[in-house]
């Protein structure tokens, strides 16, 4: 399904969150939050920002301790070897999962 962004309604939502760069800022409500993890320039909205996530060995660790505790559940949908990511990816992109697609390496 293609959209344009002028066949966005109006001020219909209270979050935006842009991942290609596409200025949808006139779909936000007022009030709303506007996040985007694009490099390109934020859209003129009110409180709009920008969200990166950075690789950190410190951080991932201290995710996996969280997970071997037990104070950081992880819903797990279901396990791929490496060697069939294509089937991972078309069971994720087929929607209704319950928790996370794994890679296996």
């Amino acid at each position: 399904m293609t959209h344009s962004v002028a066949e966005l309604p109006q001020g219909a939502y209270d979050a935006v969150l842009d991942t290609a760069g596409v200025d949808v800022s006139r779909a936000l409500a007022d009030g709303g939050s506007y996040i985007s993890v694009s490099d390109a320039p934020l859209p003129d909205a009110p409180g709009a920002a920008k969200s990166y996530v950075q690789e950190s060995g410190k951080d991932l660790t201290e995710l996996v301790g969280l997970v071997d505790a037990g104070r950081l559940k992880v819903r797990v949908a279901a396990h791929y070897p490496l060697s069939e990511v294509r089937a991972a990816h078309e069971r994720f992109e087929a929607g209704g999962l319950s928790g996370k697609v794994v890679l296996l390496f």
